[in-house]
C-alpha cells in the first residue's frame, strides 16, 4: 500500500497590535534614557569549530544577517544586470488537489530527503494518489530507467553519459534533464586527527593509493591509512576522477580499504578509530560533524558559496531526469515535476543541500514550458 499524508491544519493567530504598541513605546524611553555607547562586556568567545567546513556551510546556508547596502549606483547596476537572469520565471500554477494517478520515483540516497519533502509538500496541498519513493543509488536507477522502464522519473547527482543516452534511446526512451540543486562532497577524519588540515587533490590520490599517512607528508604520522569507502559510486567516481585526471582506471590501494553499501558504517568506523579516512556528501557529514571532520581541498572549504561557484573541486549537479514520453502523456508525472521546479528553493537547504542560482533554476524551467508547449 503507498504512503499518503495528510496535510496540516493551519494556524489562526490573533492581532496583537496593542501589545506591540506597548513595546515600541518602551524601547523609545530606554533608548532616550541610555545617551551613553554601551560596551559589551565580552570581548569574544572562541569557536572550537571554526575552522570545520560544515560549520561554516551551515552558517553560510541559514545566514540571516543582512548585508551592508550598496551605493544607489551599484544598486541600480545590479538590478539591470539581474533582470534578464534573475527575475524568476513562473510556470503554470499546479493544485496538486485535482492530480490524479500514481507516480514512480527512484534515485540516490543523497536527493532521498528533498524528495521526502517534495512529497509532503504534494500530499499536503492535497494530492490523493501513491508516490512510490525507491532508494537505490543513481547508476542502479538509470540503469532501470534506461532499460526497464520501471520509474516515472529518477532523481540522480549526475548527468547521463552519451553511452546511456543511447541505452535510453534504443528502447524508446528520450530522456530529458532538469537541474534542481548541488551537492558536497567530503573527504572526513576521526575529529581528533587535527594533523591533517588540509590537503590537494593530488595529495588525496595520494591517501588513496599509499600505505601509511606518513608517505604522503613526512611530518605526518607514521600510521596506516584506514580507508572506508561505498563503492561503486558516483561520489567515489567523480574523487577518482579529480583525484586521477586522464587516468581512465586508477587503481585504490586494498590494503586496510573496507568497502560499503552506506554511509551509516563509514561514519561509524571513522567515528570509533583513529587514522581512517572517507568520502561523504554534505547530507550525510551534518549528522555526524561531531566526530568527523572536513577536510578543505586545495585550501578551500565546502561553503554554499564555494559550491555554487565551483571553487570547491568536488560538488555534484542534482537532476530530475524523466521520459519526454512520459512527460507529455502522464499528467501526474507532468505536474509533480512542475510543483518540484517551483517550489523545491523553499525545501532544499531542509534536506541539507544546495540550491542552484535563478539563472539555472530558470533554464530547468524554460525546458519544462517548452516541451509542454507553454508560453512564458
Amino acid at each position: 500500500m503507498g504512503r499518503k499524508k495528510q496535510g496540516a491544519r493551519g494556524k489562526s493567530w490573533k492581532a496583537r497590535w496593542y501589545y506591540q504598541i506597548l513595546i515600541t513605546l518602551l524601547i523609545v524611553l530606554t533608548t532616550s534614557c541610555n545617551n551613553q555607547p554601551q560596551q559589551s562586556d565580552v570581548q569574544g568567545t572562541a569557536n572550537e569549530d571554526t575552522d570545520d567546513p560544515y560549520g561554516r556551510f551551515i552558517q553560510s546556508i541559514n545566514s540571516l544577517e543582512p548585508q551592508l547596502e550598496d551605493s544607489p549606483i551599484e544598486n541600480q547596476f545590479r538590478r539591470k544586470q539581474q533582470t534578464k537572469d534573475e527575475n524568476e520565471v513562473k510556470l503554470p500554477q499546479v493544485k496538486p488537489l485535482e492530480v490524479e494517478g500514481n507516480i514512480v520515483i527512484a534515485g540516490a540516497g543523497t536527493i532521498e530527503p528533498l524528495n521526502e519533502l517534495m512529497y509532503e509538500r504534494f500530499v499536503q496541498q492535497g494530492y490523493a494518489g501513491i508516490i512510490d519513493l525507491n532508494s537505490i543509488g543513481t547508476n542502479s536507477a538509470i540503469e532501470l530507467f534506461c532499460q526497464q522502464k520501471d520509474f516515472d522519473l529518477v532523481t540522480i547527482t549526475r548527468t547521463l553519459k552519451n553511452s546511456e543516452i543511447a541505452a535510453c534511446t534504443a528502447k524508446g526512451i528520450q530522456p530529458v534533464g532538469f537541474r534542481i540543486g548541488k551537492n558536497a562532497l567530503m573527504i572526513v577524519v576521526n575529529r581528533q586527527d587535527t594533523f591533517v588540515k588540509k590537503v590537494t587533490m593530488s595529495q588525496v590520490a595520494a591517501i588513496l593509493t599509499r600505505e601509511k599517512w606518513s608517505n604522503i607528508n613526512p611530518n605526518w604520522p607514521d600510521k596506516s591509512i584506514q580507508r572506508f569507502l561505498t563503492t561503486p559510486s558516483v561520489a567515489l567516481d567523480l574523487i577518482l576522477e579529480k583525484a586521477f585526471p586522464g587516468n581512465s582506471q586508477p587503481t585504490i590501494n586494498p590494503l586496510n580499504t573496507k568497502s560499503y553499501k552506506n554511509d551509516e558504517s563509514i561514519i561509524q568506523n571513522i567515528s570509533n578509530i583513529r587514522y581512517g579516512v572517507g568520502i561523504l556528501s554534505n547530507v550525510a557529514y551534518q549528522r555526524s560533524s561531531r566526530t568527523l571532520r572536513a577536510i578543505p581541498l586545495n585550501g578551500v572549504a565546502a561553503t554554499s558559496e564555494t559550491v555554487k561557484n565551483g571553487t570547491y573541486p568536488l560538488s555534484q549537479t542534482l537532476l530530475i531526469y524523466t521520459d519526454i514520453n512520459r512527460l507529455k502523456q502522464k499528467p501526474q508525472v507532468s505536474a509533480f515535476i512542475n510543483f518540484y521546479l517551483s517550489h523545491v528553493n523553499e525545501e532544499i537547504v531542509k534536506a541539507g543541500l544546495l540550491s542552484i542560482g535563478q539563472q539555472e533554476l530558470n533554464q530547468s524551467k524554460m525546458k519544462w514550458l517548452e516541451i509542454m508547449k507553454f508560453q512564458p
